[in-house]
């Protein structure tokens, strides 16, 4: 198993062709990782999606240059790049004299002199606020913050991914967790009122949450779902003492114990089996919707 991992990292670097000292060195921190994670108890179902999540992880979110052009992973940058003046940002934002880019694409018209990266896919310039590379229209630069990945707010209105979202109380608006917020009137669940009871209501993660009455998949009840152990995993699974939770239905057979999530949100793996969605998969299916999703947000 251990040289079949080591074969598709070499394949993975080959097709990426990245330069000889982006290799060396992304390739050495893998190698290193892989080793600490072959050193642990996991069983050998866990260590290899670790190991595979790990893997694309920092092979998909890195800017590198290779013979003189810049790359997003295996993408080519959508613009001409200035190389004396490339700056990397962060590991999702880069800009040059003339241009700004989030990952391999170009920001039209956004002004790198002014330009700051405000919080996961949102940003702004002295102009335009930006969500991942789309202008956001009539959002104000001024006074618009980024509460996080999801949501943000300037003097006027909400935003859910870079969309204006209708809020009851835009002065009292905030994130309990991921997709979960509220204002003084009601609580929203990806930007929609939801009805739970607010006496008792508690964000759970970025997808879960409960109040006295039930544990909740976004708005939809996980029928049985222990309140006292249940705990999410990532935006599809969660689990509990017993039993778990793909979306809002048990994971049958599905080890709580041992579940972690994979790279994306929507893979995970216990101590027997992959999975994708709500579905068990064999390995081959976990490494490519892995590789496909892993991002850095």
């Amino acid at each position: 198993m251990k040289k079949s991992i080591l074969i598709l990292i070499l394949i993975a670097f080959s097709v990426i062709n990245y330069s000889v000292e982006t290799t060396e060195g992304i390739y050495a921190k893998i190698l290193i990782l892989e080793k600490e994670i072959n050193n642990s108890n996991d069983s050998e179902t866990i260590k290899l999606a670790k190991i595979k999540s790990m893997m694309f992880l920092h092979i998909k979110n890195n800017y590198t240059l290779e013979k003189g052009k810049w790359y997003y992973g295996l993408f080519k940058l959508s613009a001409k790049v200035d190389n004396e003046t490339f700056e990397i940002i962060n590991p999702s934002y880069a800009k040059d004299k003339k241009s700004v880019f989030y990952k391999d694409f170009l920001l039209k018209n956004a002004n790198p002199e002014t330009f700051i990266v405000l919080f996961g896919r949102y940003s702004r310039d002295n102009q335009s606020v930006y969500y991942r590379n789309d202008k956001i229209p009539g959002a104000d630069p001024i006074t618009f913050k980024a509460l996080n990945f999801f949501y943000a707010v300037d003097k006027s209105n909400a935003y859910l991914w870079g969309d204006k979202i209708s809020v009851a109380d835009l002065s009292t608006f905030e994130v309990l967790n991921g997709k979960i917020a509220k204002d003084s009137k009601n609580i929203y669940v990806e930007g929609k009122v939801v009805t739970f009871d607010r006496d008792t209501f508690k964000a759970l993660g970025e997808t879960h949450s409960m109040d006295k009455n039930n544990v909740y998949y976004f708005d939809r009840p996980i029928v049985g779902a222990d309140p006292i152990t249940f705990r999410e995993i990532n935006e599809t699974y969660a689990v509990d003492s017993k039993n778990v939770y793909a979306y809002d239905k048990i994971l049958p057979n599905a080890d709580p114990k041992s579940f972690i999530s994979g790279c994306s949100n929507n893979t995970g793996a216990d101590k027997v089996n992959f999975y994708f969605k709500e579905k068990v998969v064999d390995e081959r299916t976990f490494a490519l919707n892995t590789s496909v999703n892993c991002e850095i947000r």
